[in-house]
């Protein structure tokens, strides 16, 4: 049998935890944007403005305190947070185009393969750049 070092141990937790992380934004996301829309009936532009807001404020919060353990000055860390989930997103949204209009492949598919992306550039950015140790 093999022995995992215990630094890919601990990066491995992270992978995961990231990964909960996101899922617990999107519901929030979602939740959110329904709530805003339907029940407060702010415009769809703006529900989705407030609502993305509300996911990364949760995400900035849980990936800082949970995911990678961060104790440093918030101001230190939130803007490397948003440059990362901006670089991020261009990209997810870069490759999804690609895939969707450039090669044709079905949006869905596509979609899911740019959240792929998103999600890896998302944690190594974070893991690296933003709650650096």
């Amino acid at each position: 049998m093999f022995e995992i070092k215990e630094s890919y141990k601990i990066t491995i937790f992270q992978i995961l935890k990231f990964c909960a992380v996101g899922v617990l934004n999107t519901l929030i996301t979602n939740l959110s944007f329904a709530f805003i829309f339907y029940v407060v009936r702010i415009n769809d532009k703006l529900s989705n403005v407030i609502s993305y807001i509300v996911g990364l404020t949760n995400s900035f919060i849980f990936n800082k305190l949970w995911t990678f353990k961060s104790r440093k000055n918030f101001i230190l860390e939130i803007i490397p947070f948003i440059i990362v989930f901006v670089i991020a997103y261009l990209a997810q949204f870069g490759f999804y185009y690609f895939l969707a209009h450039i090669l044709k492949i079905n949006e869905m598919i596509a979609f899911f393969a740019g959240n792929v992306v998103y999600t890896l550039l998302g944690f190594i950015g974070n893991k690296l750049f933003t709650f650096k140790l």
